[in-house]
């Protein structure tokens, strides 16, 4: 099942640190940072989308000291499913989505709502189940795609 994850801003004199937190883990993302940016981190409508499939500690990482630099809104989302994690980060200003884009090059690719829909059913996917008759014969059911390709020149 996803599960969204919490993100932890502590403040002291040093700067802020920021931590994942799991169920039962916690995760240092970030330490002494000059600037905290949970109050910058809310919901955004439109903007400049960017998604992480897959994402691990070091990378989260470098994007939390990236965010802590952005001076506009932005939604920023960490996510598990199955011991995996995926992150996203919605930018809502043209120049901070460019920042991004360079900054983060390699680690999100640029997201669109068909992305997302295609990324949600991939989730909601059930596992193909066989059944047994009484009979001993197994019947599994599933989607075929067919390919329709031009026959292979003689």
């Amino acid at each position: 099942m996803r599960n969204k994850l919490k993100l932890v801003h502590e403040s002291n004199m040093f700067g802020t640190r920021v931590l994942l937190q799991e169920e039962d883990q916690t995760h240092v993302l970030a330490e002494n940072l000059e600037r905290s940016w949970s109050k910058l981190n809310k919901r955004v409508k439109g903007g400049y989308w960017f998604r992480a499939p897959t994402i691990n500690l070091d990378r989260l990482s470098v994007t939390a000291r990236f965010l802590s630099q952005l001076e506009n809104p932005f939604q920023f989302e960490v996510h598990s499913n199955e011991g995996k994690w995926d992150a996203s980060l919605r930018v809502s200003n043209e120049d901070d989505a460019e920042f991004a884009a360079w900054s983060l090059n390699g680690l999100y690719d640029k997201w669109s709502a068909v992305q997302e829909k295609e990324f949600k059913s991939q989730l909601k996917a059930k596992p193909l189940k066989a059944t047994v008759g009484k009979d001993g014969k197994v019947r599994i059911k599933g989607k075929v795609n067919v390919l329709n390709l031009p026959p292979d020149p003689v």
